[in-house]
Order: C-alpha cells, then structure tokens, then sequence
C-alpha cells in the first residue's frame, strides 16, 4: 500500500490555464511526502487537456474535475475532502509558492502537531515580473504583533488578529486535515470572504503559526472591483457578525478593530454606488473605530470628494484577484489585496 503523504496541496481552477502551469510546477517542486490535488472547477480554457498530460509525467499529482463551474469553496472542499495527508496546503492557480521556502514550515508541523493552521509572509508579484513587499502599515495590530517575531513559531493572540485585521493570504495557508474537516471547510453560501471565515475558525480552534519567511507570490493582475463592492459588503459584515460574540471572549479589542473593517467595506460599496454621504459615513466611522494614519487618510479623501474639492480616484485596492471560481476577497491589505 502506498504511503500517506505528509501534505497535500490542494489547488483550485477555472479557466486559469495561462497561470496553472507555474503554479503546478511550484507545488511540484515541493520536497517531501507531498501530494497535488488539482480541483478543476468546469474549466473550459484547455485545463482539462493540460492536467491529463501533466498527471502522465507526474505521480505526485492528482486530479479532480467538476463539469461544471462549482465555486472556489466546493472546489477546496473537494480537494480537503479527497487529501490523503495529515495536512493540507492551499495553492491558487494563479500563485507560486517557493517550495524550498515552505519546506521549514512543512517540518515546523510534523514536529508541533498541536498547531491547527499556519501562514506565511508573501510578496505580490506583479504583471511585469517585478515583486513588491506586503504592506503591512494596513494592519497596524498585526505589524505590532509580529516585531518581534522570528522564523517560525506560534503567533500570541491568533484568533483576535486574525478577526480584527486577517493578515492571512489563502495561498500561504497550511492547516490540520481533521481541524478543517471538524470546521466543515469553506463556506460556500458566502460569495466573498469565505476564506477569512474560515481562517477565524481554524485560529479559535486551535494554535495558530506564522513564518516571517516570504514563501508565496500572489498574482497581482489589475481590473476594477467596484461591481462586487455589495457582495464584499455583505460578507464581510456577515462574517464579522457571525464571529463576534466568540472572538470578543478572548481579545475585545479586535471587535473595534473589525468594525472598521467592515465600516470601510461599507464605504467601498457606497462609493461604487456614487453615494457620497454613505462614503463618507463609512470612512469617518471606520476611522472612529480604529485609528490610523491610513484612515485618518480615507476620510479626509472622502469629506474632500464630498465637499467636491477632489474628483474620485482610484484606490490601490482596486484590482480582480484570479478568477477561481467566485470572486474571491480576503479583506486585507487591500492588497492586490487579498490578506486584507
């Protein structure tokens, strides 16, 4: 019988095929006892092609395929339910990891098995090749957290960092099978921010790690986002709404910190809707809740547009992450965003 591997790494499609290839190489290139797991969500770009000849050269790989598009949620929940490791490894289509980078986090599990999920520092790649650092100045808790913190090891307050600003980017995500089995994976009734649910259960279930090693690349390709701005709304405050009560036991103070969040989801939405007012509630409100030269920024921008003494620009937080499936968020450093 052949050996369980130690990580599987689970990737999700749909119509990617441009990026697949770099990003099946990295996951391939992973050392260990490592498995790949391609979720083909209805794909109709030629992957299905591609992943038949791939699995011909590659005994590492396996590959699943819905007929039809699905969503990014089912097609992670597949691959988590399909993975034959003790722990399982997110890889968009679209991004990279180093696999020599994320090899010490892979041994950082085997030898702290109490660790539900782990993440990684990464850096956006753009379009012309060039990579840029995250910027962290967008999670001022976070920043704080991390200064002192070196290599890898278990991150002090997880579940409040993780609520309040979600410095987590899906691709540098390794967790527990059984952990993400006992939360039931991805929510896939929520169109956006289904990763940041998740990641906020995963850190109140158990111990969460963080490397400040750079171990992922995150596509960076630009577009407009301002026709999701409602859906992001609404998930976003739902997913806040959801885990409250929870996160507000163990560290009040990262509640203030995500109603910030979602008051400047909320503005995002307004301004997609040319509601001046709405915007500029949202960003007062997200700057009341938890303040930051950022915000202090936002609202000033907003009460400027509003009082019509600066015409709307765009914001560097308005790019099209790949398509997996459903548009997909994570609030984060608007990142080409992404962690939020």
């Amino acid at each position: 019988m052949m050996r369980a591997p130690l990580l599987s790494i689970v990737i999700p499609t749909h119509d990617c095929l441009a990026w697949l290839p770099r990003a099946l190489d990295a996951a391939l290139g992973v050392p260990g006892e490592v498995e790949v797991i391609v979720v083909d969500d209805g794909s109709r770009d030629g992957t299905p092609g591609f992943l038949a000849a791939a699995q011909q050269r590659a005994a590492r790989l396996r590959v699943l395929r819905h007929p039809s598009a699905r969503g990014v949620s089912a097609a992670r929940n597949a691959g988590i339910a399909a993975a034959r490791g003790a722990l399982v490894g997110f890889l968009d289509a679209d991004d990279v990891w180093l696999p020599e980078a994320i090899a010490p986090r892979i041994a950082f599990h085997a030898a702290h098995p109490e660790i539900a999920m782990s993440f990684s520092e990464y850096e956006t790649l753009r379009p012309d090749g060039t990579r840029k650092p995250r910027l962290l100045g967008y999670m001022p808790r976070f920043q704080v957290a991390i200064a002192a913190h070196r290599g890898i090891a278990a991150l002090p307050g997880a579940a409040g960092l993780v609520y309040g600003e979600n410095p987590v980017c899906t691709s540098s995500v390794i967790a527990r099978r059984d952990a993400l089995l006992a939360e039931r994976g991805f929510d896939a009734a929520l169109r956006q921010a289904e990763d940041w649910d998740l990641w906020v259960r995963l850190a109140l279930h158990g111990p969460v790690a963080y490397s400040d090693a750079v171990e992922v690349l995150h596509l960076d390709r630009p577009g407009s986002l301002s026709r999701q701005a409602g859906a992001r709304c609404a998930a976003v405050t739902e997913v806040a709404r959801r885990h409250r009560a929870a996160v507000f036991a163990r560290h009040p103070a990262a509640v203030a910190c995500a109603a910030a969040r979602v008051a400047e989801a909320r503005a995002e939405r307004a301004e997609a809707e040319g509601r001046v007012l709405g915007q500029v509630t949202g960003q007062v409100g997200a700057l009341l809740f938890w303040p930051s030269r950022r915000r202090f920024r936002e609202a000033a921008r907003a009460l400027a547009r509003a009082a019509g003494l600066m015409p709307r620009v765009p914001h560097s937080h308005d790019v099209t992450p790949a398509h997996r499936g459903p548009p997909h968020p994570t609030l984060s450093p608007r990142r080409g965003e992404r962690a939020s």
